[in-house]
């Protein structure tokens, strides 16, 4: 939404609170009883098996560390 390519829009509210406050518009929570929740999932691909790079990406994903960064945003 941030770009203006479209006037209005689906985001996440980690998305939302990044943006400067004078940049966020107007929000509104879809309420929890009005969908399931969604579920944001990391996978290893065969082609990262026994990729150093990718399999250091993944580690770090499922860190302590990483896993309270990510709450802290809003992700569940």
């Amino acid at each position: 939404m941030a770009s203006s390519n479209a006037q209005l829009g689906f985001v996440t509210q980690a998305q939302v609170l990044a943006l400067a406050e004078s940049k966020r518009g107007s929000t509104c929570l879809v309420p929890k009883a009005m969908h399931s929740p969604i579920q944001q999932m990391a996978v290893l691909l065969k082609p990262g098996h026994n990729n150093s790079a990718s399999e250091a990406f993944l580690k770090f994903l499922q860190s302590t560390k990483t896993q309270a960064l990510i709450r802290a945003r809003g992700y569940r």
